[in-house]
């Protein structure tokens, strides 16, 4: 994961029927955020429902969804009913664990773990200022300064691991 004027982070998409071209651009997108695979069509329904009415993109980070998921928004994408994407989420194991927090915690948004109970809602979606998809890279662009508790919270994580990959790593989220 690299930082820069955004949050660039090493992801694919689920599907290349996501994309008719190299890149996708969104504006005040909404994110959908879980390290789990997406099963159920219902609450899928009512967040593109939502996102609808909101006029926004929908970006999808997940482990995987299921082929009834993948043909809602597949469907819903080819008539032009919303704009939506969805990625594989970036990292593995405790990398992905931090990695995906940072993310709910840039959009404002949280982090679903449907297999803890969690359930897919719209109050759930983050907000991103600005977001570009590449195959390999997505970048997030935010506008709202993350807060300085939990910088605080990522700087006294580096103090407490002594492994040099650990602090590195930390140092790299931090900065």
């Amino acid at each position: 994961v690299e930082y820069r004027n955004g949050f660039t982070l090493k992801t694919s998409p689920l599907s290349y029927h996501f994309f008719k071209g190299k890149r996708k651009e969104f504006e005040n997108a909404r994110v959908l955020i879980t390290d789990q695979v997406i099963s159920d069509v219902a609450a899928m329904v009512k967040v593109l429902q939502a996102c609808n009415q909101a006029e926004a993109p929908l970006v999808i980070l997940a482990n995987g969804l299921s082929k009834d998921v993948m043909t809602l928004l597949l469907h819903n994408l080819n008539r032009g009913a919303i704009e939506v994407v969805a990625l594989r989420t970036p990292e593995f194991g405790q990398d992905q664990y931090v990695a995906i927090h940072d993310i709910a915690h840039i959009t404002r948004g949280a982090v679903i773990d449907i297999s803890s109970g969690g359930e897919i809602t719209e109050d759930a979606l983050g907000v991103i200022k600005r977001i570009v998809i590449g195959q390999d890279a997505s970048t997030l662009y935010y506008d709202k300064p993350v807060s300085d508790a939990y910088l605080k919270r990522v700087a006294s994580w580096i103090e407490k691991h002594k492994s040099p990959i650990l602090q590195m790593k930390s140092s790299e989220r931090l900065s």
